[in-house]
C-alpha cells in the first residue's frame, strides 16, 4: 500500500507516487463522520450505511491487502497500538464465535453480524492510521484537518443554540435516505446543540476529545495562527453552550491533563483567557452559568444518573451468564436496557475479556503518545503528542457516561486518537533512530589534518558544535532551524 510500506532505498513507481496516501483516506473518513449527519446512511446496508463506516471497512480492506503484499518488515519496536488493535479485534472475533454457538435470539443475529463488522472497520481506522502516515508533516496534517473540522462543527452547534434550529435536517444527499431527525433538545431554558451528531452528549465526547488538539495547535502554529486560535475558541465556547455534564468533564479533563506540562507563561495566559471567556459566556448569555453549575449540584436528584445507577445491579446480573467472553458484541439490545455506560455494555457483550482488550488498546495509546513526547526533538511535535494523551484519556472517560461505540461519531473520534496516538511513537522512534544514524555516519568519516594527522570531517565538527550535551532541537523541523533553537531555549525559559 502506498504510504504504508515500502521498501527503503527503492524508488516508487509512478502509480504509487500519485496515489492517495493514508492521512488523505483518513481526511476523507474525518470529514464525512463530522459532515455528513449520523441520520443519513444508504438504506440497503441498514446500519452499516453510513458513508463513515462504509469507507473504514474499505481501509480495514486496505490495511490487510498492504499486510499481504508488503516486502519489508515494520518498526518492531514502535508497533503498541497496532498489537492492542489486533488483540481487540481477536477478541471481538472469539466473543462472536461464542455467541453464535449459544441459542440466540433471531433479532440478535444481525445486530450481531453488523456489530462485528463496524468494530473490526473502526480498528482498521487505527491500524491504517497508527502504519499508514509516513512522516511527521502529513502526521501534523491530519491534525490541522481535524482542528479545522471541530472548528467547524462548533460554529454549526453555536448557530443551532442561537437559532433554536436543528438546519442538518435540511440536508438532501443523493443516495442516502435520511430517518427521522433527531429535534434538537432543551434543558433549562437553552437548546442543547448537537451538530451533525445523533445526541448532545454524542456531541459533547466527540468535540471534548479534540479540544486538546485545538487547543494545542493554536498555541504552537505559526501560520495562520488567527484560524487556529478562532478554531480553539469556537469549540470552548460551544463545549459551554451544549449544557452537557459529559461535554463539561471530557474538556475539563483535557486541559486540566495538558496544564502541567505548559510553560508557565501559557498557564497564565489559559487562566486569563478562562477567566475572560467565562465572564463573557456569563454577560453573552445569562443564566448560562448557572444552569452549568446546577448540573453538578442537582446531580443525584437527576434521573439520568439515577437510571444508570439503578442498572448496575442488572448489567452484574447479565454479566454472570456469560463473564468471560459475554453473549455477543452488538447484541445486547436498547429495548432491553440503556445503561448509559460504554464498560457495562462491553463488559456483557464481550466479557472479561473484550473488556481488558479495550482498556489494553486505550493504555497502549496512551503510552504510546506519550513516550512521542519524549523522544520528539520539535517542542511543538511534543506538545501535539500530549495533546493526544489527553484526548485518547478524554475519549476512555466518556465510554463511562455513555455508549460511546453505539454512536458512529464518537467511535470514530476516538479510534482516530488511538491510531494517531501509534503513529507518533513509531514517527518520534524513526526520526531518533535517523538521527543516531547520521551521527554515527558523521563520526566515523575522518580526513587528514594538516599535519597528517587524521581528524574529525567538518561535517562531524558542526554536528559537535550544535549538539554539544544533546542533540539540536528545534521546534518546527526535526532538523531544527537556528530561529527553532532561540524559540526552544525562550520555551525552556518559560
Amino acid at each position: 500500500m502506498p504510504g504504508i510500506s515500502r521498501p527503503r532505498g527503492l524508488t516508487s513507481p509512478a502509480w504509487a507516487r500519485n496515489s492517495i496516501d493514508a492521512t488523505s483516506v483518513l481526511s476523507t473518513y474525518f470529514v464525512l463522520t463530522i459532515a455528513v449527519p449520523s441520520q443519513a446512511v444508504f438504506a440497503p446496508l441498514g446500519t452499516l450505511g453510513a458513508p463513515s463506516t462504509m469507507v473504514a471497512i474499505l481501509v480495514f480492506a486496505w490495511w490487510l491487502w498492504d499486510q499481504v503484499h508488503r516486502t519489508m518488515p515494520g518498526h518492531a519496536r514502535a508497533q503498541w497500538v497496532r498489537r492492542g488493535a489486533l488483540l481487540a479485534v481477536v477478541v471481538v472475533l472469539l466473543a462472536y464465535r461464542h455467541a453464535m454457538l449459544q441459542p440466540m435470539v433471531s433479532d440478535e443475529i444481525t445486530p450481531a453480524d453488523s456489530g462485528l463488522v463496524r468494530f473490526v472497520a473502526l480498528m482498521g481506522v487505527v491500524l491504517v492510521a497508527n502504519d499508514g502516515i509516513t512522516t511527521v508533516p502529513r502526521w501534523h496534517t491530519l491534525m490541522r484537518r481535524i482542528s479545522i473540522g471541530a472548528g467547524v462543527v462548533a460554529a454549526l452547534a453555536l448557530v443551532q443554540f442561537a437559532t433554536g434550529q436543528l438546519w442538518v435536517d435540511r440536508i438532501s444527499i443523493p443516495g442516502l435516505s435520511s430517518g427521522a431527525a433527531n429535534a434538537l433538545l432543551g434543558r433549562g431554558a437553552f437548546t442543547r446543540p448537537s451538530a451533525t451528531a445523533s445526541h448532545p452528549i454524542e456531541f459533547g465526547a466527540s468535540l471534548g476529545m479534540f479540544l486538546p488538539i485545538v487547543v494545542n495547535r493554536a498555541m504552537v502554529v505559526k501560520e495562520r495562527r488567527g484560524g487556529a486560535v478562532l478554531s480553539a475558541g469556537l469549540v470552548v465556547l460551544a463545549l459551554l453552550v451544549s449544557v452537557s455534564r459529559t461535554a463539561l468533564i471530557a474538556g475539563a479533563l483535557g486541559l486540566a491533563i495538558l496544564f502541567p506540562f505548559w510553560s508557565r507563561r501559557t498557564k497564565i495566559a489559559a487562566l486569563v483567557s478562562g477567566v475572560v471567556g467565562l465572564g463573557a459566556a456569563s454577560v453573552a448569555v445569562p443564566g448560562l452559568l448557572g444552569t452549568l453549575r446546577g448540573l453538578f449540584q442537582s446531580s443525584s436528584n437527576d434521573p439520568n444518573i439515577q437510571s444508570r445507577t439503578a442498572g448496575y445491579s442488572y448489567a452484574l446480573e447479565m454479566f454472570g451468564y456469560n463473564p468471560w467472553l459475554g453473549r455477543g458484541y452488538g447484541t445486547f439490545l436498547p429495548r432491553y436496557y440503556i445503561f448509559d455506560n460504554g464498560y457495562l455494555q462491553l463488559a456483557m457483550e464481550a466479557g472479561v475479556a473484550g473488556l481488558l482488550a479495550f482498556l489494553v488498546l486505550v493504555l497502549l495509546a496512551i503510552f504510546s503518545a506519550f513516550r512521542a513526547s519524549r523522544l520528539f526533538r520539535s517542542a511543538a511535535d511534543q506538545q501535539m503528542a500530549m495533546a493526544l494523551v489527553a484526548s485518547v484519556s478524554v475519549g476512555a472517560a466518556c465510554v463511562a457516561f455513555f455508549d460511546l461505540f453505539a454512536f458512529p461519531q464518537s467511535a470514530s473520534c476516538l479510534v482516530l486518537t488511538v491510531g494517531l496516538s501509534g503513529a507518533a511513537y513509531r514517527l518520534a522512534r524513526e526520526e531518533r533512530d535517523r538521527v543516531a544514524r547520521d551521527l554515527s555516519t558523521s563520526a566515523s568519516r575522518v580526513v587528514p589534518g594538516p599535519s597528517g594527522v587524521p581528524r574529525a570531517s567538518d561535517d562531524h565538527e558542526q554536528s559537535g558544535r550544535q549538539g554539544q550535551g544533546g542533540v539540536d532541537r528545534g521546534v518546527d523541523h526535526p532538523q531544527g532551524s537556528s530561529s527553532g533553537r532561540s524559540e526552544q531555549i525562550e520555551h525552556r525559559a518559560d
